[in-house]
């Protein structure tokens, strides 16, 4: 990164009450260049600084703003005095300067300028490139980009590539599930940076992603994907070493950053005192929370009921082939059509098949008793020798079980319903015969899902000032049950090792998702959330931070204005000015807080 020279540290410099930063140009600091501002807007670790001339704007300064500093390479540090006496330089943010005329402040003859910080602009560029991973287990570049994709059935290849240096996951179509960790950890090689991931709570790092991440979007809009709904922020550090400016970039939950304990002043202004608060109803009304995912999908083996009326059974068997009989709609599902029955159609007369289909016990959930609806069966949950699920399996036995086979023709698997059709245009030799003396049995080995959608709920507010309409988040494909039953023919193969399925269980992580959404939660009217303002310069602030204790004002009786506290929080927003008169520089440090 960008080389500095020495800075200079001299008895002012570790003498003043409240230290100023600097700001440095090509690695010089540039005494007529002075920070009137400095801030980090959110949880990507956004930051800026405004820059103003110091002193009169001589024609060569002005030259300077306009031809010269928006060129170059610009720091901005703050000199930190530590418990020894010594100071260290702490930069602050590293970019461009962008001017115009419009730059000038307003009621002065002051010029203002932006530090455009170096992560900022990048965070606003698309990735340069993807990669994927070739049937040969190679990893190539891709474009168009593509996108990772939600739920088990992801697009994470198989195996790690070393990419930009870096060893990660590439896409790949039919692959495994994104993790939280795998896909910021792959975003960050795509894009050509480090990321610091160790930081992340185990449970996070493992869970899935919630969003699809479109890779052709901006950096920021990808990271954000995969951070908001967890609760992440990025945390970034700049630090001198030797000359030069090097960079970590980490991530980690808010919260679990550094811990401040701020205090309202006694008797004189101190670093760190809390100057004001203003806070929005800190305790927010009652309101039940539920997150809901796409129902549990399970693989079993389907015994199959008859899909016709009884009473059409018993004709010449040429009757039941499609050629030939100009009538065939009417027996067209006469040993054709075969039902799960999951929604009772074939309960009642004509039909009597018995009851519907056991929903409840398939599932192990007992809110699917009474449900009545149509479902369709999908492709089995065991995997192929490719990786690939395996294709529904339809089987018959023409001597009423005694032995199984695939069945040999044209069948489909219907859209309306659990059910197969046997499309030939005549049935399997024997078939008729079996039939017409019920020792035909069909089963299909495939999976259905539920449904009735996962679900986790919880209450978050004072249920004693009321409570506001309850509040519903649709997650799709993000979280996931996937079962192979036991009355699946592929359960033995699974349990011994010669097959693999990829089942889950990600109802825990689900409520763990929900308890993160919800403390991160900022109504329309901003429930929750305070600003803070402490005296001072707290340049080592980060979001991500905590504030504890109480931040609670003294009571006045000249300003019976209600009390206004928090029990703390975590730092969403951190902002440090300026404020100055004709003999120093008083600086303000503003956060902005929200429930811990």
């Amino acid at each position: 990164m960008q080389a500095c020279a020495t800075l200079p540290i001299s008895p002012e410099t570790t003498t003043i009450t409240d230290p100023e930063p600097m700001v440095l140009v090509d690695g010089l600091p540039e005494p007529a260049l002075r920070v009137v501002e400095w801030s980090i807007d959110d949880a990507l670790d956004r930051r800026s600084a405004r820059v103003a001339l110091a002193g009169p704007n001589a024609p060569e300064a002005r030259s300077l703003c306009r031809d010269g500093w928006t060129q170059a390479g610009v720091i901005v540090a703050m000199p930190l005095r530590l418990s020894d006496e010594s100071v260290r330089w702490l930069p602050l943010c590293a970019g461009l300067l962008e001017t115009s005329d419009e730059g000038r402040a307003a009621g002065t003859d002051g010029w203002r300028l932006t530090l455009s910080d170096d992560w900022s602009r990048r965070l606003a560029d698309p990735l340069p490139s993807a990669w994927r991973e070739t049937e040969t287990g190679a990893a190539v570049e891709t474009h168009p980009l593509g996108v990772m994709r939600v739920g088990i059935d992801g697009n994470r290849s198989l195996q790690r590539h070393t990419i930009n240096d870096r060893p990660v996951y590439a896409l790949r179509e039919g692959g495994g599930a994104w993790t939280v960790r795998d896909a910021l950890e792959s975003l960050a090689a795509f894009a050509g940076f480090d990321l610091i991931t160790r930081g992340l709570p185990v449970d996070v790092a493992r869970s899935p992603l919630v969003h699809e991440i479109d890779l052709g979007k901006p950096l920021g809009d990808a990271l954000t994907g995969i951070m908001e709904p967890y609760g992440l922020s990025i945390r970034r550090e700049l630090r001198f070493n030797a000359g030069d400016l090097s960079e970590t970039i980490a991530v980690i939950a808010l919260g679990d950053g550094a811990t401040i304990r701020p205090v309202w002043p006694s008797t004189s202004r101190r670093l760190g005192d809390v100057l004001s608060v203003r806070a929005v109803s800190p305790s927010p009304r009652a309101r039940l929370w539920t997150a809901e995912a796409r129902g549990a999908v399970v693989e079993s083996t389907f015994n199959l009921l008859q899909g016709w009326n009884p009473a059409l059974e018993g004709l010449p068997d040429d009757d039941y082939r499609r050629s030939g009989n100009p009538h065939f709609a009417d027996v067209a599902n006469v040993y054709r059509l075969w039902a799960l029955n999951e929604d009772g159609r074939f309960t009642p007369p004509p039909f009597e098949r018995g009851p519907a289909f056991d929903l409840p016990g398939l599932f192990g959930d007992e809110s699917l008793t009474g449900w009545r609806g149509a479902l369709r069966f999908d492709s089995c949950l065991t995997l192929d020798d490719a990786g690939r699920r395996r294709a529904a399996i339809v089987e018959i036995s023409l001597d009423a079980g005694s032995s199984w086979s695939h069945y040999p023709g044209r069948f489909v698997l219907r859209g309306d319903s659990a059910s197969v059709y046997f499309d030939d245009a005549t049935l399997p030799p024997g078939f008729f015969t079996a039939a017409k003396t019920h020792d035909v049995l069909v089963r299909v080995t495939a999976s259905l899902q539920s449904p009735v959608p996962l679900r986790a709920t919880r209450w978050r507010g004072n249920p004693s000032i009321g409570a506001d309409a309850p509040r519903t988040i649709d997650l799709g494909d993000a979280f996931s049950v996937r079962r192979v039953a036991a009355t699946s023919i592929h359960r033995a193969g699974i349990d011994a090792g010669t097959l693999i399925a990829p089942e889950i269980d990600q109802r825990p992580a689900l409520f763990a998702w929900l308890v993160q959404r919800i403390s991160r939660e900022r109504s329309d009217g901003g429930d929750g959330l305070a600003t803070v303002e402490l005296s001072g310069a707290w340049p080592a602030l980060r979001v991500g931070d905590r504030v504890i204790g109480g931040v609670e004002p003294p009571l006045d009786p000249e300003h019976p204005a209600e009390r206004l506290g928090i029990t703390g929080g975590v730092v969403r927003s951190l902002r440090v000015a300026w404020r100055r008169n004709p003999s120093r520089a008083t600086p303000v440090t503003r956060i902005e807080l929200s429930p811990a």
